[in-house]
């Protein structure tokens, strides 16, 4: 055979090399990227629970701080109270005579 016959048969087999080459980079590639997309599935699940569980922590910590703040609240409005109107009467005591004096008026009537 002819030098121009024995440089096509092995440019013929070099492209054969390089396409199988290319086939197994390819395969290569998708197996790769499958098991990262599975990790990082993977790392925010496992970011979920964690970021979850701080959550709720910083909200039973919120929770706490804000009955804190309103109970301080309450008492800085009672004393207040007392400062500017003397003793403080409970709202429960208020509600009572407000309903004892309504009821004597429709007992009145009636």
């Amino acid at each position: 055979m002819g030098a121009l016959t024995d440089d096509m048969t092995r440019l013929r087999g070099e492209v054969d090399a390089l396409r199988s080459a290319r086939g197994d980079f390819i395969k290569d590639l998708k197996s790769s990227i499958t098991s990262m997309l599975a990790d990082f599935s993977n790392a925010r699940s496992e970011m979920a629970v964690a970021l979850r569980s701080a959550r709720m922590d910083f909200i039973a910590n919120l929770k706490s701080s804000v009955a804190s703040i309103r109970s301080e609240m309450a008492t800085d409005l009672a004393g207040a109270h007392r400062a500017f109107f003397g003793s403080f009467a409970p709202r429960a005591e208020k509600t009572s005579q407000k309903t004892k004096s309504a009821s004597k008026g429709k007992k009145g009537k009636g």
